[in-house]
């Protein structure tokens, strides 16, 4: 259940705090005071989408923490204890959200990402709003309550995965196939592609190293008179060199170096130089000895080099990529060569994939069919206790053919009504007004949540375009469910409200120059205050306060 709601910085909220308890819980206010304020916010810490829009006028961020009692659910339990983020019995999901638009996201301290929060949160809390009025106009979310009250979720994901893998068989199948109607020319294209390449046949990094044999052979006259002159410096010219320098250095520092040791540490520095000149020296001479030029090898590599590059311009390729293009050739050569073994597998495979999916898609069918009377039978009931005894819901299925196959399986859901006697299902955008249509998607709701195992549901202003009543028939509805766990309203019916066993009132305060909302929890002589209000507005009266102790007492 949750057990705590802390919000700071959020919208209009300065800071807020509220301590939830079992059963049901009802919260009201008057209407732009907010009450709305704390679902927004416990979405948020739930993994719903963020904007900076939402962080407080002079806050750098907001931040929301949902504290939860998780005693009596063992799947959240679970689920924490396989991903070493349980902490005893409680479980705390915190929000942060930012003036620039980042948010970070917390399980139990534990930085965590959206959709492990999102996971989570669905064994923790459910959320009934009441734009999921409007939801039920759209035939497309009949087949997703339909799948929901049959708990199809791993059902769906095994059709799901024969659906996609039958289409990219069927897609890989058709490209292949049309192939086929190019595939000689191709051959013979690749063939002769495949001939020349191999006459060619370029060695891995052979381009490379013929550069750089090029180079070597192509500047051998200006190499053999640099080296002849870095050899003059250094130690062959008779007149003055380095190596002539260096001894006379070393001669003269030698007899220093007797008389002032500080002076033996130059000494070896020249020592040193003087070894690495003579060894410099003697490599130079190799050098030169060996160096001599080769004009039919140069000429060799000239012609082998041109061929490259023609081939390179030929393909519009790079000439180091030549190795890599021509083993591309082999590759879709030997590829279409044995197309048609290709073609058999894929036919092979298109037919097991497609019997896999048909089977998964008949075993889903079954389970909605039988499912669907069930959900009619539990909404029908629900209609006769919301007023509504001459409404019948008939949920209808229909079979796809193939070509008409869906990612959800081969079937076509609406959910069909009829709201007089003798008068034939319907779709609900052609025959239920606006009053009607709340009652029917309160009825669907409410069947919905007496089958689910969540510890915590939230209804948010489900019951408006109901009245009268319909109100309180609503009210012990939901205080019927809280039995089972906790359940919280956010409502504007009086009604309503008088069946919570515990009544929160939203109000709006001037705080310095701005406006904050806060939320209090109502003791039996202000609940009273608060039902009379609803009942006949701003002016208090003694019929309204009796009228509203009255329900008080009849919800106990």
């Amino acid at each position: 259940m949750l057990s705590e709601l802390k919000i700071s910085n959020f919208a209009i909220t300065e800071s807020l705090e509220i301590e939830f308890k079992t059963g049901l819980s009802t919260i009201t206010g008057e209407t732009g005071a907010g009450k709305s304020i704390m679902i927004d916010a416990l979405a948020l810490a739930l993994g719903a989408r963020a904007d900076n829009k939402i962080v407080g006028k002079h806050a750098d961020k907001a931040q929301i923490i949902a504290s939860f009692d998780i005693r009596k659910n063992p799947a959240a339990q679970t689920w924490l204890t396989h991903r070493s983020l349980d902490a005893d019995d409680e479980c705390i999901l915190r929000r942060v959200i930012t003036q620039d638009g980042k948010s970070k996201s917390f399980i139990n301290g534990v930085p965590s990402p959206l959709q492990d929060i999102k996971a989570l949160a669905e064994l923790l809390i459910n959320i009934h709003s009441q734009h999921q009025h409007q939801a039920l106009l759209k035939k497309e979310s009949h087949r997703e309550l339909l799948d929901d009250f049959c708990n199809n979720e791993d059902l769906l994901r095994q059709v799901q995965e024969h659906f996609n893998k039958w289409r990219k068989i069927s897609k890989q199948l058709q490209q292949v196939q049309e192939n086929q109607t190019t595939r000689l020319t191709r051959i013979e294209f690749l063939q002769f592609q495949l001939e020349e390449l191999d006459k060619l046949a370029l060695a891995k990094d052979e381009f490379s190293q013929l550069n750089q044999e090029h180079k070597k052979l192509a500047n051998v006259d200006q190499n053999l008179q640099q080296v002849s002159e870095a050899l003059n410096l250094l130690s062959e010219n008779e007149d003055s060199n380095l190596c002539q320098g260096l001894y006379k250095t070393q001669h003269l520092l030698q007899q220093l170096a007797e008389q002032d040791p500080a002076l033996q540490g130059d000494l070896e520095a020249i020592n040193s130089a003087l070894i690495n000149v003579e060894e410099c020296s003697a490599n130079l001479r190799h050098y030169l000895d060996h160096l001599e030029g080769n004009p039919e090898r140069l000429n060799e590599i000239d012609q082998r080099l041109a061929a490259i590059h023609h081939i390179a311009r030929k393909h519009h390729i790079k000439p180091e990529q030549i190795c890599e293009f021509h083993q591309g050739i082999i590759d879709e050569l030997h590829s279409l060569q044995h197309s048609d073994q290709s073609i058999e597998a894929l036919n092979k495979a298109l037919n097991e994939s497609q019997q896999h999916y048909e089977q998964s898609s008949e075993t889903l069918s079954q389970k909605r069919k039988s499912a669907a009377k069930k959900l009619d039978k539990t909404i029908s009931q629900k209609f006769s206790e919301l007023g509504m005894e001459h409404t019948r819901i008939q949920t209808k299925i229909l079979a796809l053919n193939l070509d008409h196959a869906k990612v959800f399986g081969l079937d076509d859901i609406e959910i069909l009504i009829a709201t007089n006697p003798g008068q034939e299902p319907q779709a609900l955008s052609k025959i239920a007004s606006g009053g009607e249509l709340s009652r029917i998607s309160l009825a669907i709701q409410v069947s919905f949540a007496e089958k689910t195992s969540i510890p915590c549901l939230i209804f948010d202003e489900v019951d408006v375009g109901i009245g009268g009543a319909t109100a309180e028939v609503v009210g012990r509805l939901l205080k019927e469910l809280a039995t089972h766990g906790q359940v919280i309203c956010v409502t504007h019916l009086a009604q309503v409200a008088a069946q919570g066993q515990h009544h929160y009132k939203v109000s709006k305060q001037k705080q310095k120059d701005a406006m904050t909302t806060r939320i209090e929890y109502l003791d039996e002589n202000n609940r009273v205050s608060e039902i009379a209000r609803m009942l006949g507005g701003v002016a208090l009266t003694e019929t309204t306060q009796s009228h509203a102790r009255e329900m008080l007492q009849m919800a106990q």
